[in-house]
Formats: structure tokens, sequence, C-alpha cells
């Protein structure tokens, strides 16, 4: 009986020593939550498990209490709202509890919560659009002439966790005065701005214009907690203006009667008026605001064919070209409203998907170039001796112009380049252009006729397919040698500031006179002061598209032989360049024209008949003026009491004027001669320009060219 009891009890210990091997060593069978656990959140509030503890118990039957030290938590996201599994973790075991993170419900949606706000995302690429400008320094500015929209972009999802597209929503918001920190309230708020909250809108008064403020705005149906996160703000600046967000909105400029006089729109008498107002009206559902005098643009532009009157174009179904001659948006200021004003906040209009204008031949062109413009501006008002032309003035700021015209080294790619839009042409007034940026157009700006000054200010010219800068003046009233008949009428004067042209397809600049009887004083050249600070560059070689197109190679070539007159060891208007044409290298000799002046000749008589034309008694003027220094003058002059025309060609008489000029050489018994300032010196009838000149001009009949000059060994 003993023996058996022994054995029994060696079994049972062998049993329990087998079953505790098979287990291995003490593990975790259960977590308990004791206290400390938050079971609802708010939409947005930060998880805090800092306070909880658990009875964790293990598979010996023992359980140790711990707190949140020896927990791992995981699986809660309080930007969803909604139900939610959270997992708590410890020794390899999970235990599930489920928690409630509550949301913002949306009036009228109350399945549907508000889980993020942010800025519209024109707003949002603001600061980064700043960055395609010279001046990245200036504030965002609303119009006065209807509401703002600072429409927020709200994050919502339905309590099942599917996101939701909003559009629409009540917002809460506060407007301060700029360095106030309480916002306006009752009487103070109407005097400067009315908001609905519905349509998260702010129209400020005309009280309000020239002062700054801040909008606070964020959802109505947000939490308590979640106010702060989704409060955006926004300092503005109010102008008088009007308010744009969409292309078509840009027909709102147009106020001008009548097309230019070369449209011929068959069976058609309206205006150009009449033909927007019905557009707007029956294409847009939208009214053309009465005496605009600005506009401020609030998003990209991307102009479509749909967003113009169908009547601008050849065939009417907006597929084939525009009509030449078109200004498809123009504004032209009256006695009633002097002034216009574009604001373009960093935002750009785009206009690569219009068409070129008609081909030669086609409609109403006379020629194969464009004479269309993207914007023109003009003024309605009875020129006489007394226009005062400084009562007028438009002014452009802030705004990038992008078109689909570059220039292009091939001819066979050009046809669409040479009909393309010229992006702004003015006349008669004062010309603002502030902190622009040009692009690909196939002329950058037209500046016409006299009564005319232009200020171009921290502005961007860049890769146009003839020229950047085109002006064109017409002395029609002054007699040969009169003075001005009145301060009001001035010859058409330029100035330049701190500013980048460079890359064309021609010269930089072109001052051109279609007609020598617009040329009758002194003073009917075009004037243009520039800043050293301002880059002057368009690196051609006579044989882009431009030169190809206008059958002028052979100038250019003329030109570069000039080179060789000017040369040393460290000065030139030629650099090399080596371009990959056709997959092969080649060497191009590569001038820096800066600016031609020049009657166009009838170019069909070849060379000789150009010389003919210019050796006549033909008079352009003009003065280039760069920093302190005259870079060109083909100004008339009195030299003894003689007054001289500039195509006097007898060099001594020039040299009486202009000291400083060198004879270069003798064709066809005219004369060419140079004159780059005090460093030239003259060598048995040659010339030699020193290493720090920057520019050299050359003179030939009633030509005026001005190039770079390039420092090939100079470090």
């Amino acid at each position: 009986m003993k023996k058996r009891f022994i054995l029994i009890t060696l079994f049972t210990v062998l049993l329990a020593l087998i079953l505790t091997a098979c287990q291995g060593e003490k593990a975790v069978t259960g977590i308990t939550v004791i206290g400390g656990l938050k079971y609802e959140y708010e939409l947005g509030e930060v998880p805090d498990f800092s306070s909880v503890k658990a009875c964790i118990s293990f598979n010996d039957g023992t359980s140790v209490e711990v707190d949140s030290s020896a927990l791992q938590f995981d699986g809660i996201n309080t930007a969803i709202a909604g139900a939610q599994q959270l997992t708590i973790k410890h020794g390899g075991y999970t235990h599930t509890v489920q928690i409630t993170v509550k949301g913002g419900a949306m009036s009228g949606s109350p399945e549907d919560i508000i889980t993020g706000v942010s800025l519209p995302e024109s707003l949002a690429l603001w600061s980064t659009k700043k960055n395609d400008f010279i001046n990245k320094n200036h504030g965002y500015v609303v119009g006065d002439d209807n509401p703002f929209y600072f429409t927020l972009k709200l994050s919502v999802y339905t309590t099942d966790g599917e996101k939701k597209n909003v559009t629409s929503y009540t917002s809460v918001s506060n407007v301060y005065l700029k360095g106030e920190e309480v916002p306006l309230t009752d009487g103070e708020l109407s005097k400067y701005v009315s908001i609905d909250e519905e349509k998260n809108a702010f129209d400020f008064t005309e009280e309000a214009i020239g002062k700054s403020f801040v909008i606070k705005t964020r959802p109505r149906d947000c939490s308590e907690n979640q106010i702060d996160d989704f409060t955006r703000s926004l300092d503005v600046t109010v102008v008088d203006g009007y308010n744009i967000y969409e292309a078509y909105e840009l027909n709102y400029l147009t106020n001008s009667e009548n097309f230019d006089s070369e449209i011929k729109i068959p069976d058609d008498s309206r205006g150009q008026t009449a033909i927007v107002d019905d557009f707007l009206k029956n294409e847009k559902n939208a009214t053309r605001p009465e005496n605009i005098s600005g506009i401020v643009i609030h998003n990209d532009l991307v102009i479509k064919t749909t967003d113009i009157p169908r009547e601008y174009f050849l065939d009417g179904n907006r597929k084939n070209e525009l009509y030449d001659y078109i200004s498809v948006y123009n504004h032209c200021l009256t006695e009633d409203n002097k002034t216009l004003t574009i604001n373009g906040n960093y935002f750009a209009i785009y206009s690569y998907d219009l068409p070129p204008v008609v081909a030669d031949g086609l409609g109403n062109q006379d020629d194969s170039l464009s004479e269309g413009q993207l914007f023109k501006f003009t003024v309605n008002a009875g020129k006489n001796a007394n226009y005062n032309y400084r009562l007028y003035s438009t002014n452009i700021t802030n705004l990038m112009l992008v078109d689909n015209n570059p220039q292009s080294n091939n001819i066979d790619n050009s046809s669409k380049a040479m009909r393309g839009l010229i992006a702004i042409k003015t006349r008669e007034q004062a010309v603002t252009l502030d902190n622009i940026n040009i692009q690909s157009y196939y002329i950058s700006y037209y500046a016409e006729g006299d009564y005319q000054t232009v200020r171009i200010k921290d502005s961007i010219f860049y890769n146009s397919w003839q020229n950047h800068l085109f002006f064109r003046p017409e002395n029609t009233i002054q007699g040969a040698d009169e003075e001005p008949v009145s301060e009001n009428y001035p010859r058409l004067t330029v100035n330049i500031e701190s500013s980048k042209i460079t890359s064309c397809g021609g010269p930089a600049i072109i001052s051109f006179v279609a007609d020598p009887a617009f040329t009758k004083n002194k003073y009917s050249g075009t004037l243009i002061n520039i800043s050293e600070d301002t880059v002057l560059e368009s690196w051609v070689s006579g044989e882009e598209a431009w030169f190809t197109s206008m059958n002028i190679s052979f100038a250019a070539l003329q030109l570069k032989n000039l080179n060789l007159l000017v040369q040393k060891e460290d000065s030139s208007f030629i650099k090399e360049e080596i371009k990959v044409v056709n997959g092969k290298e080649t060497t191009f000799k590569m001038m820096n024209m800066v600016m031609v002046t020049l009657m166009v000749p009838d170019l069909s008589g070849g060379w000789q008949g150009i010389l003919d034309q210019m050796q006549g008694s033909t008079d352009i003027d003009g003065k280039l003026i760069i920093g302190n220094k005259t870079i060109m003058d083909m100004d008339d002059c009195t030299v003894d009491g003689k007054h001289y025309n500039f195509t006097d060609t007898k060099i001594a008489e020039h040299k009486a004027k202009n000291p400083e000029s060198h004879v270069l050489t003798n064709v066809s018994g005219g004369s060419a001669y140079t004159s780059v300032g005090s460093n030239l010196t003259e060598l048995s009838g040659d010339i030699s320009a020193t290493s720090d000149d920057d520019y050299l001009t050359v003179y030939f009949y009633t030509l005026g060219i001005v190039f770079g000059n390039y420092h090939s060994l100079i470090n």
C-alpha cells in the first residue's frame, strides 16, 4: 500500500513538471482598465493616456497593477470623428476599447463632420507665386465695388468615415483694422464692410479704400475647442476696384463702343461693347459693371475660347483664327472715368489657348504680321493742343501674362508666333507697369503715339517672338522747328527702372516710325531713360525666325561686319555660342541687340532700295539714356546757330554736335559712326572701345542701333 502511494505521488509531481514545461514562462492572460481612461474625445483633441491604470493578469493566476508607462496605446485618430478602436498592449497581449471622437456636425447635415480647415488653394499658393516677380513685398489687395469671397477649404466626413466635397458653409467672421486687437462692431463695422456669413463674403465700402484690415474667419459648425485651430486670417488692403475670379470676367474691362477701324465683321453692325454685353448676358448670365475703375484678380485665369465672344473669331465657331486688329479686352478712359488700375495680386493670366490672328490674305488682314492685342488701353477725349494726358492713366501691378508664342529659330514654326498677340498696347495717357511679368508674346508691350509717358518698374519681359518694347511716336501737331505747343503735349517718353528685359527674336527695344510726315520736330522721337540696374539682353544671330520672316537677315550680316571695325582683344559686340540644330552642333555669332531706332522702309527693293530710302530726307529722332550716360542721341541739334537734322551726313557737323563721335566707314557715299562715351579713342580713322564700356552704338543713315558690348576676355 505504501509503495503504491509513493508511485502516485511521483506520477503527480512528474505530471506537474511536464505541464509546466509545456506552458513555458509566465505570460499575460488579460488587461483590465481600472481608471484614468477617457472614452470620449473632441475632434482634434490631443489624446492623453498619462493617467491610465490597468490590472495585468498572468497565466500563473497572479496579477499586478501598472500605470501608463508600462502600456502601449495605438489606433485612435482624433482628426476623424466617430467610433474608433483603441488598442492597449502589454507583454504581447492586446486589449481593445471603443473610443468615440466627437466632431462639429454641419448645420442641416447632422451626419457631416468638419475635420479640418485650410486656406483657399489660390491663397495657399499666394506666397509661392511671389517668387515669379522682382518685388515680392506687396500685400494682398481687395476691391470695394463688389464682395470679396474668403471661402475656406473644408475637410468634411460623414460619421461613417466617408469624405464629402463641401463648397458652401456658414461662417463666423471678424474684421479688424490692422494693428488693432479688438474687432470692428456695430457702426464702425458697417462704416467699412458688410459681412454675409452664408456666402463667406466681405463687401468693403468706399470709406475703406486705402485702409488695411485683418479678416478672421472660421466655419460656424465646429466645437468650442476647435475654434482656434479652425480660424484662418488674411491681411488685406482695400482699393477702388472690382473683384474677379474667372477668366470671362476680364470682359468687364471692355467699354469701347467701336472696334479698331480695320475690323470688319460681316453682317454685324454692333459695336464691341454691345457684342460683349450680349455675350455676358446670353452665355455667362452676367452683366458688365458700369464705370469700372479697376479690377482686382483673385485667381490664376486661363482664357479659353469660350471666355470671349464668338464674334472675335473669323468663322464665328471659336475654332479658327481671331480677326486681326482685334483688341480682346478693349478699355477706353473717359472724361467721367480717367483712371484704370489692374492689380494682379501676383496671379497669372494665361492666353495660350487662344488661336493666332487670321493668316495673310484672309479676312481683313493686310500683311502677315499680327496687329491684334490681348489688352488695349486708350482715351476717348478730344485731342488738341490743350489736351492734358496727365489726367488719364492706366496702372498695372503684380500681374503675370503668359502666351504660347516664344521666339523660335525654326522658320517653319514661326507662323503662329508672328501672328500671335501683342500683350499690351496703350495710347495717349500716363502708363505705369509696376512689377509685372510678361512672357512669350509676339510683342510684350506696345506704346503707340505721343501724348504719352510710360513708367516700367520692377518688371520682367522674357521670350518674345519679335521684341519686348515697341514704341511708335507720332508727332502730328508741331511744325519742323517749333517748340512743343503745350507742356501737356510731350514726346513719347519711357522710364524703365530695375527691370529685366531678356530673350527676344530681334532687338529688345524698337522705336519705329511708319510715316516720315509724323517726324517733323526734334521732339518727335522716343526718349527712353533706363536705370543702370536694368538687365538688357537679346542675343541674336540674325538667323532667327523674326529676321528670316522679315527678310532682313542680310541686315544682321551687315551689322556683324561692323564688329570688325570696333573689335579689340577685350571688346566686341559679338560672342560665339554653340547650339544644337537638327542634332548637329553649330556655332552662331550672337549680337546683343539692345535697341533699334528706325523708319521701316519698303523691303521689296532689296538692300540698295533700303539705302536709297534711308539716304532721303527722313528725319528719325530718338534718345536712349542709361543711368546718367547718353547711349544714343539722334535728336536734331543746333551748331553755331544753324539747325541740323540727324540725317545731315557731314561728319564734321555731327562731331560738332557730338565731339565723342567717331567715323567708322563710308558706304555708298554716306557715313556711319559710333559713340560709346569718353572711353573711345580715335586711331587713324578707326576706333577702339575700352573694356569698361557696356554699350556700343552705331548710327547708319536713319538707323540707330545699340549693342550690348561683350568683353570676351574679362574675368
